[in-house]
């Protein structure tokens, strides 16, 4: 399902290359996120599954830590690919899209390639009758109905909306840079280095998790979490009021780097420290590719929305005015970068501080949570040996028939 859903977006993002208007890239890129369905939750569940509770932590911390590569990589070089006007006779943004799409093919290839080592055919699976439409929707929305009765779900997927709209919204870091004055290399390298911050904390995070997992295991992971979410915020006030403005020089920019840096560093830990291993203790394992799909389903369906608020309160509220543009105009740049600050601290401050209150009735849900998954993982675990013991049973007794009816016909010739 990985590959498969690799190739899809490879495919969807080549189409998005080739479009000529807005209404024929809709559509393609709409696919291109569902293909992600396919991705995201199918790998998250695997790395669950290899990994014990007590390592969980560092291997959603690898997984991150290679997503923000990705992510920083994309963000140093589409950016200035994408801002060339020609690239030979086709524009740079079309080479960038080209350029992951190869990329994605490869990805999709490599998982073609690799195989469960745990997998294990099993002659009754194979000949069960598959379900039906109508009874797999069923079945869906039955376990669906049963997620939303575990209350540490609920609460960190509610969480998890809250604590994404901030990363929605710092799409704009690029623009708020360049209107600052920075040159577009280096308002790139600036995310760049902010996403290597992240890519560095998400495994930090992992590691902290972990530990403090072991040592105290129904509270460790959500105070780290809640650690990380509470250092945005004094973070943001000093990205957005604390930094000078208008000095685009080489020590201004140094400047910037370390905050965000550090910035991305303590940020990015909630996710591989607490969210993505707490899902897979408070479900039963055959739940585990369900809830992290639901969560995602949430999570970055409703955060996608804050980008264009975060630029509709920055126009109505703050006053920027004009395009998403660097115009030339010195004043009327560090205007606007003013405005696109403040709107970007409201939507920093006010969905981190609603996240940290949500962490805290974790402290209460997740021990009994996590006993009754542990509880219904055993109970199912119990009932295939049964079956499997039964299995063995009838064979050993069809073997035992087969001889004795061998024996008896030898008696009789």
């Amino acid at each position: 399902m990985i590959g498969i859903g690799c190739m899809i977006w490879s495919l969807c993002a080549v189409l998005f290359a080739l479009s000529s208007s807005l209404a024929a890239a809709l559509p393609s890129w709409a696919l291109a996120g569902a293909s992600l369905a396919l991705i995201v939750p199918n790998a998250q569940s695997i790395v669950a599954d290899y990994h014990t509770p007590q390592t969980r932590g560092r291997a959603f911390g690898v997984m991150h830590l290679s997503a923000s590569a990705g992510g920083m990589i994309g963000a140093l070089l589409a950016t200035n690919i994408a801002s060339w006007s020609r690239f030979g006779h086709v524009e740079g943004w079309r080479v960038a899209f080209v350029g992951a799409a190869t990329a994605a093919v490869a990805v999709g290839f490599l998982n073609f390639a690799v195989e469960d080592p745990r997998f294990i055919y099993n002659r009754r699976n194979i000949t069960e009758t598959p379900k039906t439409f109508t009874k797999a929707c069923k079945s869906l929305r039955n376990e669906m109905s049963a997620l939303l009765n575990v209350p540490s779900f609920t609460l960190t997927v509610v969480q998890g909306i809250f604590g994404n709209i901030p990363w929605s919204a710092l799409v704009y870091l690029t623009l708020y840079f360049q209107l600052l004055g920075f040159p577009a290399f280096t308002a790139s390298a600036l995310v760049a280095v902010f996403m290597a911050g992240v890519a560095v904390g998400g495994m930090l995070g992992g590691v902290l998790g972990d530990g403090a997992a072991i040592r105290w295991p129904v509270h460790g992971r959500i105070v780290v979490a809640q650690i990380s979410v509470a250092s945005g915020i004094p973070f943001a006030f000093l990205l957005t009021k604390g930094l000078p403005k208008g000095d685009a020089s080489v020590s201004s920019a140094g400047l910037y780097a370390g905050v965000l840096f550090t910035f991305g560093l303590v940020k990015a830990w909630p996710a591989p420290a607490c969210n993505n291993p707490l899902f897979a203790e408070i479900v039963p394992e055959k739940q585990r590719t369900l809830v992290y799909a639901f969560d995602r389903c949430f999570e970055t369906a409703l955060a996608a929305c804050t980008a264009p608020l975060v630029g509709l309160v920055g126009e109505e509220v703050f006053g920027f005015n004009g395009a998403a543009t660097p115009s030339g105009d010195r004043d009327k740049d560090l205007a606007n970068a003013e405005a696109l600050g403040e709107a970007l601290l409201v939507f920093m401050i006010l969905p981190w501080s609603i996240d940290l209150a949500l962490y805290t009735g974790l402290h209460w849900t997740y021990g009994p949570d996590a006993r009754k998954a542990a509880q219904a993982t055993a109970f199912a675990a119990t009932e295939v040996e049964a079956e499997g013991f039964i299995e063995r049973e009838a064979s050993i007794e069809a073997d035992e028939v087969d001889a004795l009816f061998s024996a008896v016909q030898h008696r009789v010739r």
